[in-house]
């Protein structure tokens, strides 16, 4: 593992960091704006146009553009010309709930209180619009866009539903129910499908046409050693063929999206996986855990799948990349001292494999 770079940000909380999608660059924020440029690694340019601090922050798609929230409202920052761009005041009641479609051609979050309202900002039209939510926004409240930015799923605390919303149409589909409150969601990156996690520990897979229930992911759940757990992440491949089921006892679980069949069962760590990536190439999935643990196991379509490193990253984990098939970046917030850190690791298939079999 490979310490790229780490940069004291004036003593202040980082509050949020982000990669640009081509993982050239890596954006933190408190109270000013900076972005870091990996091939230099330089010091970073620096952007400040409040005292307020920036809490959620995303690129753009063509990475022109950064988009933070703060408070009530949201910040388009020009990356470019290093300077903010436009400021858009929403609501005082603007929840810390915040998304970001895919081409980050859209932003969408949950107002409570009286206005009970989902509030999506069309970025390329400069567009508002306000779909009628009669839930409540707490912190662990799941929003998300299909991939095509089309449709918004949200979680509902009352009637423990799922909400999949038209954005054009500006009305509610249908409400997808499971077993307790909802996990985790996510869509398939062909948008034919969608899978969410309940508390009871199943998954189900509903298609995005007509939304017909097309599988219940539970063969995990009849693992005697695995009774009662709990999914906290999912996370599906890029050609839309697996998705991993990332658990509270540390296994992640991969089923086929095809006929969902229970494919593989990763052992590995022993603490809940925060989140877990597939490499480019999907030859490869990374996973993480709160207390640092990073594993890389790569896949086997014929075989088991094997665990090839494991790493102990030093500080929390706040975001993740793959650069290419063989590198992987990390970035820490680096908690109150307020000094990020960077690493890369470099996947060395062979010498994995030593350090596994020997």
């Amino acid at each position: 593992m490979t310490h790229l770079y780490n940069y004291q940000h004036n003593g202040e909380d980082i509050l949020g960091v982000a990669f640009s999608p081509d993982e050239k660059k890596v954006v933190t924020t408190s109270k000013d704006v900076r972005v870091w440029n990996f091939s230099l690694l330089s010091d970073p340019t620096s952007m400040n146009d409040s005292r307020d601090a920036n809490i959620c922050i995303q690129f753009s798609g063509d990475r022109k553009y950064l988009i933070t929230t703060n408070g009530g409202s949201i910040k388009l920052w020009d990356v470019v010309n290093e300077k903010p761009q436009k400021k858009i005041f929403i609501h005082e009641d603007l929840t810390l709930v915040t998304t970001f479609s895919e081409d980050i051609s859209k932003v969408a979050t949950a107002i409570w209180e009286e206005w009970r309202s989902l509030y999506i900002y069309d970025i390329e039209k400069d567009q508002e619009i306000f779909l009628r939510w009669d839930g409540y926004a707490l912190s662990d409240t799941k929003i998300i866009f299909s991939p095509d930015a089309r449709f918004l799923a949200i979680t509902h605390y009352v009637d423990v539903s799922v909400y999949i919303y038209d954005i054009d149409q500006r009305k509610k589909i249908i409400g997808l129910k499971g077993t307790g409150q909802a996990t985790a969601i996510v869509f398939s990156p062909d948008g034919q499908r969608i899978a969410i996690s309940f508390a009871s520990g199943e998954v189900k897979v509903w298609d995005t046409l007509h939304y017909n229930q097309l599988f219940l992911l539970r063969d995990h759940l009849q693992v005697q050693e695995d009774e009662g757990v709990g999914i906290e992440s999912l996370s599906v491949s890029s050609d839309s063929s697996l998705i991993a089921l990332g658990a509270t006892n540390g296994t992640i679980y991969l089923y086929s999206l095809g006929n969902g069949q229970l494919f593989d069962i990763l052992k590995g760590q022993s603490r809940s996986i925060s989140s877990a990536y597939f490499s480019p190439n999907n030859q490869f999935l990374a996973s993480y855990d709160s207390a640092g643990f990073i594993e890389i196991w790569q896949l086997n379509q014929a075989n088991c799948s094997v665990l090839k490193i494991i790493y102990h990253f030093l500080h929390p984990v706040d975001a993740f990349c793959w650069r290419d098939n063989d590198h992987i970046v990390l970035a820490s917030k680096g908690g109150s001292d307020g000094i990020p850190h960077f690493y890369q690791l470099t996947l060395e298939v062979n010498e994995a494999i030593q350090g596994e079999n020997g």
